[in-house]
């Protein structure tokens, strides 16, 4: 190795590693590896068909709402959504009814089926948060909170020095 090299990697700010970007990205994967090993073992359920029926599940609305509405309230990806949604429809989890007023608009609810499924997982998805959550004291978990609504208003901005 020549002495470029070990410059270059003493630099700080270099190593990719390093940056703060990337090690949010590798705990997001390590988060959703194991929270899809849940779902997958006591559910047989992925990772994104969980989120939308839990988002169907806990909509504020009356008993029904849009694909459209969901996407709004979690920031989720439209397409990414749509097809999960479509195929908890397919597992007969989800009901997708033409609305009334807008025929290209469906009315999203949980079947019977649906709604037993999430009150089922619920739990274990909750036991799991609890389990993460000792991992942290109740201060580091404000601070945590802090940092997370401190990122996310920063990741809106696009003008860069």
């Amino acid at each position: 190795m020549n002495d470029d090299t070990e410059e270059a990697r003493s630099v700080p700010g270099e190593d990719l590693r390093e940056f703060l970007t990337f090690r949010l990205s590798r705990l997001q994967i390590k988060l959703n590896k194991q929270a899809s090993s849940i779902l997958r073992t006591h559910a047989g359920l992925s990772l994104s068909q969980w989120r939308a029926l839990s988002l169907v599940a806990t909509a504020r609305t009356a008993s029904k709402v849009t694909l459209t509405e969901l996407a709004a309230v979690s920031a989720v990806d439209k397409g990414l959504l749509s097809r999960a949604l479509n195929s908890l429809c397919e597992l007969g989890l989800v009901t997708a009814t033409a609305s009334a007023l807008d025929h290209r608009v469906h009315d999203l609810a949980l079947t019977a089926e649906g709604r037993a499924c999430f009150q089922r997982m619920l739990p274990v998805m909750q036991a799991r948060q609890a389990a993460l959550r000792v991992a942290l004291s109740d201060e580091e978990s404000a601070v945590v909170n802090s940092i997370i609504d401190k990122l996310t208003d920063a990741a809106g901005k696009t003008d860069f020095p």
